[in-house]
């Protein structure tokens, strides 16, 4: 149904620490640790595409996949730019976002739980999920359009 941004912030977190651990590992057998340890994404990055011509272009091809996934959780997370990032912001994928504002609207209690079926059944929920988005924002990541509050 949707994304939290601490999931999102987990798997950059664990790219990130494979891509060092990785680089490190790297630089010290194709380099001779002459770079140290480095704990720095964008250092390693940086340091990788400088020593493209010495040979560290295979760790980046390598790790090509990795390295763009983290940029792009990076880039969804400047792009939102929201102080509740990092305490979990829920993103709804909008082809779910009617479901979720019926289960929004259920929750919060704006909707009796004995209210009749010939009644609940019969609710625009299209319409409410349309009234609602306006307090919505709109991001796409990884193909799917995403809203967020």
């Amino acid at each position: 149904m949707g994304l939290d941004t601490r999931d999102l912030i987990e798997e950059r977190d664990n790219l990130t620490n494979d891509i060092l651990q990785a680089w490190n590992d790297y630089q010290e057998e194709n380099f001779n640790g002459e770079y140290g340890d480095c704990d720095n994404f964008d250092d390693v990055i940086q340091l990788a595409e400088n020593l493209k011509d010495n040979g560290s272009l295979d760790f980046l091809t390598t790790w090509d996949s990795e390295i763009r996934e983290v940029k792009e959780i990076n880039d969804l997370e400047d792009e939102i730019s929201s102080s509740e990032w990092e305490y979990g912001l829920f993103m709804v994928d909008e082809d779910n976002f009617e479901e979720y504002c019926e289960d929004l609207v259920s929750d919060i209690g704006d909707l009796p739980k004995d209210l009749p079926s010939y009644i609940s059944n019969n609710i625009d929920w299209s319409g409410v999920a349309d009234d609602l988005r306006a307090d919505y924002s709109e991001v796409t990541f990884r193909n799917t359009t995403y809203l967020y509050r």
